[in-house]
């Protein structure tokens, strides 16, 4: 019995060194250590994540259907500022094109209007002339008349300057008479075509 308890002993002291003790059946017995609980000693962060709770994973459910309308709300805005920007682009273009045309038409209206100015001042100019002419051919000289109504052919239009041509020719005729006759008509064509 000795024995037996030197042997319970030294056993008893292997295990409080962490020594391996031989057994009777010549099996070596590992001295175990307590165990500890799982989590015991583990730090917070390394245990991972904790799970989500069903409120907060509806709530980033809205969150992420919130932002996805916004999104299709911004798109939609930008593709709208797409399309006036183009629409701007093309009245700006249209008014471009406008301002031309009227451009061009006061041009041309101021044109018309000089154009206008200067048919009156030559027909004021031949008018002037034909009378002169008329008084000279009065008193039955005929001298410088040809260059005179030769001008004023040349600054009268239409039926007036068709009348003042034949007055020449009759004056070259000798015809006075006649000529005269188609000076004063004439005086009264010319005034009415100046457009």
């Amino acid at each position: 019995m000795k024995t037996f308890l030197v042997c319970v002993l030294v056993a008893g002291v292997s295990l409080a060194q962490g020594k391996p003790v031989a057994s009777r059946d010549a099996g070596v017995v590992l001295p175990s250590k307590p165990m500890m609980a799982a989590d015991a000693g583990v730090p917070e962060p390394m245990r991972g994540p904790a799970a989500p709770s069903g409120a907060e994973v509806e709530k980033l459910r809205k969150d992420v259907v919130e932002l996805r309308a916004r999104l299709t709300d911004l798109e939609l805005k930008a593709a709208k500022t797409d399309t006036l920007a183009n629409d701007l682009e093309k009245l700006s273009r249209k008014f471009d094109t406008l301002k031309a045309d009227v451009d061009a038409a006061e041009e041309r209206r101021g044109g018309a209007e000089r154009e206008l100015e200067r048919r009156k001042v030559q027909t004021a100019q031949a008018t002037t002339t034909v009378t002169a002419v008329l008084q000279q051919l009065s008193s039955g000289n005929t001298s410088n008349v040809d260059a005179w109504l030769r001008g004023a052919e040349q600054q009268y239009t239409g039926n007036a300057q068709k009348l003042v041509s034949l007055a020449r020719e009759a004056l070259s005729r000798g015809d006075l008479g006649s000529a005269r006759q188609y000076l004063n008509l004439a005086l009264l064509e010319g005034p009415s075509t100046a457009p």
